[in-house]
């Protein structure tokens, strides 16, 4: 089974005169950083920010 790559929308680093030839932040060649789901966590609303704590202080040791 093939993985699926999905966007995270955690960090885009892109030049102007890409962004306005591609029309989007991806670019021609993106870096691809390939991340777990605990470190792919959305935060959106206050509930998810808790679970993105709950996350860190039991996967990273953060609190």
């Amino acid at each position: 089974m093939q993985p699926v790559i999905e966007e995270t929308t955690g960090l885009y680093g892109i030049s102007n005169d890409s962004l306005k030839k591609f029309k989007c932040r991806i670019g021609a060649k993106p870096y691809i950083c390939l991340v777990n789901k605990f470190e792919a966590v959305d935060i959106n609303t206050e509930d998810d920010l808790k679970m993105a704590e709950f996350i860190g202080a039991s996967y990273w040791n953060y609190k």
